[in-house]
């Protein structure tokens, strides 16, 4: 959330980019310049007290508005008040982006990932809230996905010179003109045939010397042994 995310394809940190091109490495700071852009904040300047928060563990909590009221009082040692990761209000208003404030209270910054769910449900099913549970497997798996075949790809993407996709006219297709992964099944039993052959025919049969056929004498053609 606060820290690059490293692609293992490519070997370096992934890119988020906002609407108008700009490129962040982390989702927050994604996040609030695209709010910048959006005019739902006046300034990126709290951007800077995220970089502090990628290894922080601990726990965001939402004082009282009142911070003249002891009991508003936050452990610092333990706590973050969220009230720190608010960001300007845009021009005209006197409320902040809030936003992350509010969605990381209760959490700690350096064990938050953002992730997305899709769930294909029957309408039935939209009456009721989805429950989730962890899988007894619990297994770390790459986030990031390889596609096979890159195909109506924005200007402003790359492919990695390395691995990933490729265009489909730069893809090898000797798999799909010849045998492809079907050669090394079918060079078994060829060679299975062939040495049948050698014992079907013997050694001198192999090798016996072609006979020539030449000219005797009165124009009689014959065959020379």
């Amino acid at each position: 959330m606060f820290d690059a995310v490293v692609d293992p394809t490519t070997g370096y940190p992934s890119r988020y980019q906002t609407t108008n091109g700009w490129a962040s490495y982390s989702l927050a700071e994604t996040f609030v310049e695209q709010a910048f852009v959006n005019g739902e904040t006046s300034s990126t300047d709290c951007v800077e007290a995220f970089e502090a928060l990628a290894d922080d563990g601990r726990r965001v909590v939402d004082p009282c508005s009142d911070g003249l009221d002891p009991e508003c009082a936050i452990d610092p040692e333990n706590e973050i008040d969220a009230r720190t990761l608010e960001c300007d209000p845009p021009l005209g208003s006197d409320l902040p982006l809030d936003d992350l404030a509010q969605a990381l209270v209760g959490m700690h910054p350096r064990d938050v990932w953002v992730t997305r769910l899709e769930a294909n449900l029957v309408r039935e099913a939209l009456a009721d809230d989805l429950g989730l549970a962890p899988a007894e497997s619990q297994v770390p798996i790459s986030g990031p996905f390889q596609a096979g075949i890159a195909k109506n790809m924005p200007d402003r993407c790359q492919l990695s010179e390395a691995r990933g996709a490729v265009p489909p006219s730069d893809r090898d297709d000797s798999d799909r003109r010849g045998l492809g992964p079907l050669a090394p099944l079918l060079f078994a039993p060829a060679l299975g045939l062939l040495l049948l052959l050698r014992r079907l025919f013997p050694a001198s049969a192999r090798n016996r010397r072609v006979r020539t056929v030449k000219p005797l004498p009165g124009r009689v053609w014959g065959v020379a042994k």
